[in-house]
């Protein structure tokens, strides 16, 4: 499947960019895929579905993805928000 490598400016949090404290990012984008954004940073791999480019973002390329990287990031998201959905039991075990 196709993904667009997408260059964007970002911050580890509101405040960081109050701050100016940026840094630069490369992510694969796949619309096909429900908006697949699957970013490499900090020695770890994110993965998020309903990605909306910003208009500081620049398409710098496009990429065939095998589609077991495609399936793999799929299942993170899938997994994080099964994960988000027993929140509460997670938070009921903490003294």
């Amino acid at each position: 499947m196709k993904a667009k490598i997408v260059h964007e400016r970002a911050s580890e949090s509101v405040g960081d960019a109050r701050h100016g404290k940026f840094f630069d990012v490369k992510r694969l984008v796949l619309e096909e895929a429900g908006n697949l954004a699957i970013t490499p940073h900090g020695g770890e791999v994110y993965a998020i579905t309903d990605f909306v480019l910003r208009g500081d973002s620049r398409v710098v390329a496009e990429v065939d993805v095998p589609n077991d990287l495609i399936e793999l990031a799929l299942a993170l998201v899938k997994a994080r928000e099964e994960l988000n959905r027993c929140r509460d039991r997670v938070v009921a075990l903490l003294p």
